[in-house]
Protein backbone atom coordinates (compact mmCIF):
# COMPACT_ATOMS: atom_id res chain seq x y z
CA UNK A 1 0.00 0.00 0.00
CA UNK A 2 1.15 3.81 -0.96
CA UNK A 3 1.66 6.00 2.01
CA UNK A 4 -1.29 7.86 2.55
CA UNK A 5 -3.90 5.21 0.69
CA UNK A 6 -6.21 6.25 3.04
CA UNK A 7 -9.64 7.70 4.26
CA UNK A 8 -8.80 10.72 6.26
CA UNK A 9 -12.29 11.67 8.66
CA UNK A 10 -13.52 15.05 8.13
CA UNK A 11 -14.87 16.76 10.77
CA UNK A 12 -18.03 18.95 10.99
CA UNK A 13 -15.64 22.13 11.88
CA UNK A 14 -13.69 21.41 8.87
CA UNK A 15 -16.02 21.32 6.81
CA UNK A 16 -18.00 24.36 8.25
CA UNK A 17 -14.12 26.12 8.02
CA UNK A 18 -13.42 25.12 3.96
CA UNK A 19 -17.18 26.89 3.29
CA UNK A 20 -16.46 29.87 5.26
CA UNK A 21 -13.30 30.33 3.31
CA UNK A 22 -15.15 29.48 0.31
CA UNK A 23 -12.64 26.01 -0.24
CA UNK A 24 -13.91 24.56 -2.97
CA UNK A 25 -10.62 23.59 -4.12
CA UNK A 26 -10.70 21.38 -0.78
CA UNK A 27 -14.39 20.35 -0.72
CA UNK A 28 -14.46 18.93 -4.34
CA UNK A 29 -12.20 16.21 -2.72
CA UNK A 30 -14.51 15.55 -0.06
CA UNK A 31 -17.15 12.50 -0.07
CA UNK A 32 -20.30 13.26 1.71
CA UNK A 33 -22.07 10.03 3.76
CA UNK A 34 -24.68 12.45 5.48
CA UNK A 35 -24.73 15.43 6.95
CA UNK A 36 -22.55 14.68 9.87
CA UNK A 37 -19.94 12.49 8.33
CA UNK A 38 -17.46 13.19 5.53
CA UNK A 39 -14.33 11.75 4.00
CA UNK A 40 -10.80 12.86 2.09
CA UNK A 41 -9.51 12.02 -0.04
CA UNK A 42 -11.76 11.41 -3.54
CA UNK A 43 -11.48 11.53 -6.97
CA UNK A 44 -13.58 14.56 -7.66
CA UNK A 45 -14.85 13.09 -10.90
CA UNK A 46 -15.47 9.51 -10.21
CA UNK A 47 -15.42 9.55 -6.25
CA UNK A 48 -13.01 7.31 -6.45
CA UNK A 49 -10.44 6.67 -3.11
CA UNK A 50 -7.24 8.86 -3.96
CA UNK A 51 -3.67 6.83 -3.01
CA UNK A 52 -2.62 9.71 -1.29
CA UNK A 53 -3.33 13.32 -0.22
CA UNK A 54 -3.89 15.65 -3.18
CA UNK A 55 -2.70 18.22 -1.07
CA UNK A 56 0.73 16.79 -0.18
CA UNK A 57 3.74 18.18 -2.21
CA UNK A 58 6.80 16.63 -2.45
CA UNK A 59 9.86 18.78 -2.95
CA UNK A 60 12.33 16.05 -3.68
CA UNK A 61 12.84 12.06 -2.02
CA UNK A 62 12.22 13.07 1.56
CA UNK A 63 10.88 16.70 1.84
CA UNK A 64 6.91 16.67 1.76
CA UNK A 65 4.87 20.32 2.11
CA UNK A 66 1.15 20.70 2.83
CA UNK A 67 -0.15 23.28 0.26
CA UNK A 68 -3.28 23.23 2.70
CA UNK A 69 -1.38 24.11 5.83
CA UNK A 70 -3.33 26.57 7.37
CA UNK A 71 -6.43 25.40 6.93
CA UNK A 72 -6.09 21.58 7.15
CA UNK A 73 -8.07 18.89 8.56
CA UNK A 74 -8.06 18.26 11.92
CA UNK A 75 -6.86 14.67 11.94
CA UNK A 76 -3.79 15.76 10.06
CA UNK A 77 -2.80 18.72 12.70
CA UNK A 78 -3.16 15.92 15.22
CA UNK A 79 -1.33 13.72 12.99
CA UNK A 80 2.36 13.23 14.82
CA UNK A 81 5.12 13.28 12.12
CA UNK A 82 8.44 12.25 14.08
CA UNK A 83 11.89 10.66 12.56
CA UNK A 84 13.30 8.24 15.39
CA UNK A 85 16.93 7.68 14.72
Amino acid sequence: MEWGAYFVHITAEDIDRWMNENRQDILRYIEFLNKDTAFGWVNPQNKTRLSRCPFLYKKDKSEYFCLIHNTKPKRCKDYSCAISE
